[in-house]
């Protein structure tokens, strides 16, 4: 699930910018709070978005992009990314692209080549050979 909020005046002056938007991405779990991957996954979804939203035409504003995970049954970078993209489509901020996150994995054993795995499930994931990003 995710959510925008903005273009808005940001909350702190120290992290206005003059001349283009802030653009701010927050990921929340599933249940608990915060930690070392959600971190991770906003960065990743922060470099994804900055690439295709148009900061430029609202300067000295905040954009914030929420999201929060509701299940967790594997590629949820990919589900967390598609989400972010269709919540600022839906809020009407302009965008220089389409964007759109996929998943694949790669499955390495010792005794077979390997085998590359579209959508994988959470179990395919804990064994994969690569990262999702």
């Amino acid at each position: 699930m995710a959510a925008v909020y903005g273009p808005r005046e940001p909350r702190s002056r120290a992290r206005e910018l003059f001349d283009r938007a802030t653009l701010d991405v927050v990921v929340r779990p599933r249940v608990g709070s915060a930690g070392a991957a959600e971190r991770e996954l906003e960065g990743h979804l922060r470099r994804q978005l900055e690439g295709t939203v148009l900061c430029g035409e609202y300067p000295r504003t905040q954009i914030l992009v929420v999201v929060q995970a509701c299940s967790c049954d594997g590629s949820g970078a990919a589900v967390a990314g598609n989400a972010a993209f269709l919540a600022l489509l839906d809020a009407g901020v302009s965008m220089r692209a389409t964007s759109l996150s996929v998943s694949v994995g790669v499955h390495l054993a010792a005794d077979a080549p390997a085998t590359l795995l579209l959508d994988p499930t959470e179990a395919e994931e804990k064994d994969r050979g690569a990262t999702p990003w």
